[in-house]
């Protein structure tokens, strides 16, 4: 066995492996569950999973709520809406092309770190930032100038936008908490996926009354508890706990073999088919994401600080 990939690289390419399971499960969940229902039930059985294994304090999350009483629920709504708005992005484009395009989030953290935060901005950054959006192009369209916005591909880039908006908001808030609180990570994904299926409860009222009650078969029951529990839950805290030992770039591209297995498996299971220009053009978008990710180690001083950019979206 290789002597430099150790226990926590193992256990961050598991945590990339089972999300990428995760998606592909969800990609088949979503013609059968209403997207909303679907999200709050996901998020709801991850919370209750992670309660489980992670054990929170009540009396220090209250003490955390209190202490930031609209940030938490900001954050985690903007997760919930990232979820929804990824579940109409794999619906449209499916989950290959919409996992790939999901690593522009990066590029997205980059910027609001830079409103809200008040970072630097690197300008190393900014042509590897350009490199991933002219390769995001091709990725999403085999023939890009001639999208049809007003029907699949349009909704699913516009799910996929609003996907990267609102993650990059849920990172920017989680790595505000996790610095100025420290708070513990697994505490944080467990407050956001249980705030965040809570917060999808009111949309609820929005959904058609018929699809409110789930029919599923017991394979799709299974299938929902699996990627809920195991490929949301467990992953995260295999992730959090590979993060201790392993720098932000190292983790980072181990996360891209999440969107990869997406690729291979949306090929070999749901029937998805890439043009040449996508395939080119996705080692692309990945490398240039795992370049801003090492600019922006690089920039912060304190490999902690490097970490908390890390933060999980589902």
């Amino acid at each position: 066995m290789l002597s430099f990939f150790t226990r926590s690289h193992a256990l961050i390419v598991t945590a990339s492996v089972l999300w990428a399971l995760m998606y592909v499960v969800r990609t088949v969940l979503v013609h059968h569950v209403n997207i909303l229902v679907l999200t709050s039930v996901s998020l709801g059985l991850g919370a209750l999973f992670l309660a489980c294994w992670v054990r929170p304090s009540p009396r220090r999350l209250g003490a955390f709520l209190r202490r930031y009483p609209w940030h938490v629920p900001l954050m985690s709504v903007a997760m919930m809406t990232g979820s929804v708005s990824m579940m109409l992005a794999l619906t449209h484009l499916g989950v290959g092309v919409a996992t790939v395009l999901g690593r522009i989030e990066t590029l997205a953290v980059l910027v609001l770190a830079v409103i809200f935060l008040g970072e630097k901005l690197s300008l190393k950054a900014l042509p590897w930032g350009a490199l991933a959006l002219g390769a995001a192009c091709w990725v999403a369209s085999p023939h890009p100038l001639t999208i049809d916005w007003a029907g699949s591909d349009g909704l699913g880039l516009l799910g996929i936008s609003a996907t990267i908006l609102c993650y990059g908001i849920s990172s920017i808030m989680g790595r505000f908490l996790i610095s100025s609180s420290g708070i513990a990570a697994p505490d944080l994904a467990f407050l956001r996926c249980s705030m965040g299926s809570l917060a999808a409860l009111p949309l609820l009222v929005f959904v058609p009354t018929g699809e409110l009650v789930v029919h599923l078969t017991p394979l799709h029951w299974g299938m929902l508890i699996v990627s809920s529990t195991f490929c949301l839950g467990l992953a995260t805290i295999f992730y959090y706990k590979g993060l201790r030992n392993v720098d932000a770039p190292t983790a980072s591209f181990l996360e891209m073999t999440t969107p990869a297995f997406c690729v291979v498996l949306g090929c070999l299971f749901l029937g998805e088919h890439l043009a040449p220009t996508q395939w080119i053009a996705m080692p692309i978008l990945l490398g240039a994401v795992l370049q801003i990710v090492r600019v922006g180690a690089n920039q912060r001083r304190l490999k902690k600080l490097a970490k908390e950019s890390l933060i999980v979206n589902v």
